[in-house]
């Protein structure tokens, strides 16, 4: 046996029945029976539970089940004891009412000889309800065999954007058990010059409007510069597309004490990335402070300084952009969570329109040029690299929509958006389509 087995066994006794694992029949289980009964005290029981399509599907989202913790016990106050299984992560623990329904119960008068004379209040056992959500299977398993194999914490999510509805929330890798997709909060990189722009179409700009974009720039002192590699053909006047394909840091570091602190906050919950979380798993969004000034207000207009989103954050501006309204993502469909409110100024048709139309030029041939080839409707997106430490260490973000579909991808610890996270977005179109 394994030594995290060897150690409850032990304390057991010597008659005591101890679970060691729970294994899948079918084609995906390695241990034979055989190799069960070679094993000194070891036997197994046939039985049959409902299980996920796979043993990782969904799993840092959809959670757990086991007997409960002494300390869940305690947090219960009566109602679960020691031996009852119950949900000890994720959906199966926030819903674990829900799913667990509530036994029965008797309640009857003895006397002093302990016999019961009559009983005086009883309730019949009431099953637990099915918690229905969003996700797509099989757009879900494909994120997750994406995942499967990550070096570092990554997500993926997809968002149908005609409706908010969460197709696919997958995070990577599977045993460490974060929720980093819903969960996780980052640095979201050039990603967020999505929103960026947006602030700037308010101010009256348009995706024709020439900007420039410098090699460098200075603000208060601090010195900005484009990414390594950046096109040299590309700097200089350019459009403000061009800024968006090419991904020019300068120009939008040096729109952002004109901007301001509350236009880009506001231009960010018109995208739907700092709303009020409406999918009933306690997801995270992303956050912008409206009162950000200097260089910290420069860095937010390019996804640094202390703007942050989630994986799913991201997929929500992808889907605002794709729908042309304000999304609010959902999962959980019933029991049906409290609805999120609407933000005070929602993205316009116009705006989206113009959005998508610099989101397209990103994968005709600015940095995500590599995906200007799944079939299918026009694909629009944006990279973004957001390097955390004095090693130039970087979160990759890649968001892309096409059609009815709107997909995030995070890698936490990535070589860029492009390289890292874009290959992860095109294998979900690619998945979407077939």
């Amino acid at each position: 046996m394994k030594s995290s087995t060897q150690k409850p066994c032990s304390a057991a006794g010597d008659k005591a029945w101890v679970q060691a694992i729970v294994l899948r029949d079918d084609a995906t289980r390695e241990v034979t029976d055989a190799e069960i009964n070679k094993i000194p005290g070891a036997t197994f029981q046939e039985d049959e539970i409902p299980l996920a399509p796979t043993r990782s599907f969904a799993r840092p989202l959809l959670g757990s089940v086991g007997e409960a913790t002494a300390e869940i016990i305690k947090k219960s106050e009566g109602k679960i004891k020691s031996g009852d299984q119950v949900g000890l992560s994720g959906l199966q623990s926030a819903y674990n009412d829900t799913l667990s329904g509530a036994d029965g119960i008797v309640v009857s008068r003895y006397n002093s000889e302990n016999k019961a004379e009559a009983e005086l209040f009883t309730a019949e056992p009431v099953a637990g309800k099915d918690v229905e959500t969003t996700l797509d299977m099989d757009l879900q398993q494909s994120a997750d065999q994406l995942l499967e194999d990550a070096d570092s914490n990554s997500a993926i999510v997809a968002i149908r954007p005609s409706d908010g509805s969460v197709l696919a929330a997958s995070s990577g890798p599977v045993d460490t058990g974060l929720n980093t997709a819903l969960q996780g909060a980052y640095a979201p990189g050039s990603s967020f010059k999505v929103i960026s722009a947006l602030s700037m179409l308010r101010e009256g700009s348009t995706p024709d409007s020439e900007v420039k974009c410098p090699a460098t720039t200075v603000v208060d002192g601090k010195t900005f510069k484009n990414y390594d590699g950046y096109p040299a053909a590309q700097l200089g006047t350019i459009p403000l597309s061009e800024a968006i394909a090419q991904s020019c840091n300068t120009v939008f570091v040096n729109q952002g004490a004109e901007i301001g602190g509350k236009k880009l906050a506001e231009a960010a919950a018109a995208l739907g990335l700092t709303g009020e979380d409406g999918t009933g798993v306690g997801a995270v969004l992303g956050s912008v402070p409206d009162d950000s000034e200097g260089t910290t207000q420069a860095a937010n207009m390019i996804g640094q300084g202390v703007v942050q989103a989630s994986p799913l954050g991201m997929a929500t501006v992808a889907a605002s952009v794709q729908a042309k309204s304000t999304v609010q993502p959902k999962l959980v469909l019933s029991p049906e969570p409290k609805a999120p409110a609407k933000p005070k100024s929602e993205l316009t048709e116009n705006e989206a329109k113009q959005l998508a139309s610099m989101m397209a030029e990103v994968i005709d041939h600015g940095t995500l040029k590599d995906l200007n080839s799944p079939p299918g409707a026009k694909i629009i997106g944006k990279s973004g690299t957001a390097e955390y430490d004095s090693e130039r260490n970087a979160h990759a973000w890649a968001i892309v929509a096409q059609g009815d579909l709107a997909v995030a991808a995070f890698v936490e610890d990535g070589d860029g958006g492009a390289q890292s996270a874009g290959p992860l977005v095109k294998a979900m179109l690619q998945a979407a389509a077939k």
